[in-house]
């Protein structure tokens, strides 16, 4: 099963590039939190907000630049430090413009969750609530490709990946819908275990995706 084979490759190449895996996760929490922690201890709203700021425009792209090293790191490629922030410069425009995209689905379909929620007096209301909900769903599994395809696919316009990545989701449903499964619940057991949030939740959720990005595009 394509699901069960992504785990078990994510959990192999793990064991055998920890080190490089562990030392990429260190550098990508500690640049992004350090804003957070120089700014802290002044409590001015100002700062707060010029965290804010910064986390909007270094998400998306710090998300691709980490795909893209891991993706190099299993290719056994160059992957220097220096890669890592050439991939920031490489991928922020679309990690921005993807970022962006995502933060705003979700806060409109969230709203309109919240919104038809509190009108759930009827049929009518109740019916468009669930499908919300499917499309939230949805949209959550939209994003294991969404990401992941923006690494392997990079040269695709926004729309057509976009327009890809949709085509995919349709067409696996219930491989994507196991996959966020055991993704939250690998999740779930890295938050339980407060050491191995710095040290292994990142490369292996970026495992995760990236070999469930490759084992998807095998078939198409």
């Amino acid at each position: 099963m394509l699901v069960l084979t992504t785990i078990k490759n994510s959990f192999v190449q793990l064991y055998n590039y920890l080190f490089k895996l562990v030392f990429y996760n260190l550098v990508w929490v500690t640049i992004f939190i350090l804003p957070f922690l120089i700014l802290y201890p002044f409590e001015r709203l100002w700062m707060f907000y010029l965290a804010a700021v910064y986390y909007l425009l270094v998400t998306g792209p710090f998300i691709l630049s980490f795909l893209h090293i891991i993706r190099r790191i299993k290719a056994r490629e160059d992957t220097r430090l220096r890669e890592f922030f050439q991939g920031i410069k490489t991928y922020f425009s679309r990690g921005l413009l993807s970022f962006f995209f995502v933060v705003l689905i979700y806060f409109v379909l969230f709203f309109d969750l919240y919104y038809f929620s509190q009108r759930a007096d009827n049929i009518f209301i109740m019916i468009i609530s669930a499908i919300t909900m499917y499309i939230i769903v949805f949209f959550t599994m939209f994003q294991f490709y969404f990401w992941g395809l923006s690494v392997y696919e990079e040269d695709r316009g926004f729309k057509e990946l976009i327009k890809r990545v949709f085509l995919l989701t349709m067409a696996n449903p219930f491989s994507t819908l196991f996959f966020l499964i055991a993704f939250l619940l690998l999740t779930m057991l890295m938050v339980l275990s407060v050491f191995a949030i710095p040290l292994l939740f990142l490369v292996l959720g970026g495992l995760l995706i990236n070999n469930y990005t490759e084992l998807t595009l095998e078939k198409y």
